[in-house]
């Protein structure tokens, strides 16, 4: 990260930290310039004719510089004497070699061409286009490495297309999309999936195997899952999930199944929620029921013209935390936006994509909508 106009010296002695002193003459100090602690920098040191280049990581409350060595004239870092001066500038190996994206917030549109950027969306940081439009583009990874599924609306009934899985789908199917609609939800093509209206009727999609898991040592599992889905029927009696779980088989509609999913996480409700509430996040281990959070009128249930952006992300490795980001697409209001330390799919566990609903007891037709369904993983 670069910041403008930034020199101090530094009374600092030795190989160490370095500790800010005041700002040289007509430049500011790391505090002065609100650069935040644990912000990476680079960074260059004048002492006599001693100098050094390096990437710093400013702490102390924007008064400490720890250093990391580019060059310098001796090969290592520099013995400080007490008199040096510190400067913020761009140093050739970060030029020369490779590119650093600090994650910023999504930037006004440009004028021209287009701006590249890292953004930091439900715990993962992704490089990020935008151009005059003002639509910004999350950048896709290289499909020759990494592993991806992805599925989206096909034509009229057909099913819809799957790349890198193997869908069951169930009841009526069509597609929907009003082009003039000022609500975005309405005007994207999604893929809806009606039941009957006989009691004990389920529809919807799910993977037919389970391929994603938490991780438990470096390396291993960590998933990236993406969906954007709504409900157009609202039903008393009725339960939905759209996640990910160790289930493969279809929703049961017995009273309190998506809650009773072992190995999930996702958005969903049970037949024992009142259709007047919201939608909850729901989450479980591989024992007991879901632990249930309530996602407030922003995703109330009764909207049902209103569409969700979910991301579901769960670092590889040895994972303890998994984060959640939920965006009304109508509203465009962040619904959710933080992360899960307990209550996790067990590691090691596999999970499937599930997106279902059904009438319970119920003798009324429910519907589920899917714009787009995309699960990525390291390995």
């Amino acid at each position: 990260m670069q910041y403008d106009r930034v020199s101090f010296a530094t009374a600092t002695t030795g190989t160490g930290t370095i500790t800010a002193g005041a700002a040289t003459s007509g430049f500011r100090t790391m505090a002065g310039a609100s650069i935040p602690d644990g912000a990476i920098v680079q960074y260059a040191i004048e002492d006599g004719t001693a100098w050094e280049t390096g990437f710093g990581t400013v702490g102390g409350t924007s008064t400490t510089l720890t250093r990391t060595l580019s060059a310098s004239s001796t090969g290592a870092l520099i013995s400080l004497s007490g008199t040096a001066k510190v400067f913020l500038v761009p140093i050739a190996e970060r030029y020369n070699s490779y590119v650093d994206l600090t994650s910023v917030a999504d930037p006004v549109a440009p004028v021209g061409g287009i701006t590249h950027y890292s953004k930091l969306v439900a715990g993962r940081h992704l490089p990020k286009i935008i151009g005059p439009s003002g639509i910004d583009t999350i950048m896709q990874v290289g499909l020759h490495g990494n592993s991806v599924c992805m599925i989206a609306p096909a034509s009229g009934t057909t099913a819809p297309t799957i790349w890198g899985g193997t869908l069951t789908t169930a009841a009526t199917m069509s597609l929907q999309q009003t082009f003039a609609s000022a609500n975005p939800w309405q005007a994207t093509a999604r893929k809806r999936f009606a039941s009957a209206a006989t009691a004990g009727s389920t529809t919807g999609m799910r993977l037919a195997y389970a391929q994603w898991f938490r991780g438990s040592a470096a390396g291993f599992g960590g998933f990236w899952f993406r969906t954007q889905f709504g409900h157009q029927l609202n039903v008393t009696g009725a339960q939905m999930f759209v996640g990910l779980c160790a289930s493969t088989a279809i929703l049961n509609t017995a009273a309190g199944s998506a809650g009773a999913l072992l190995n999930c996480i996702g958005v969903g409700y049970d037949t024992t929620d009142a259709n007047t509430g919201n939608f909850f996040l729901m989450r479980n281990d591989g024992s007991g029921t879901c632990t249930k959070v309530d996602l407030g009128t922003n995703a109330a249930r009764s909207n049902t013209t209103h569409g969700y952006d979910m991301f579901i992300f769960c670092p590889p490795g040895a994972a303890t935390e998994i984060f959640v980001r939920i965006v009304n697409i109508h509203s465009n209001v962040t619904v959710l936006d933080t992360s899960y330390t307990t209550d996790l799919p067990a590691t090691n566990t596999g999970m499937a994509f599930k997106g279902e609903i059904n009438n319970g007891a119920v003798a009324s037709s429910v519907a589920i909508e899917f714009a787009k369904v995309y699960i990525e993983s390291d390995y």
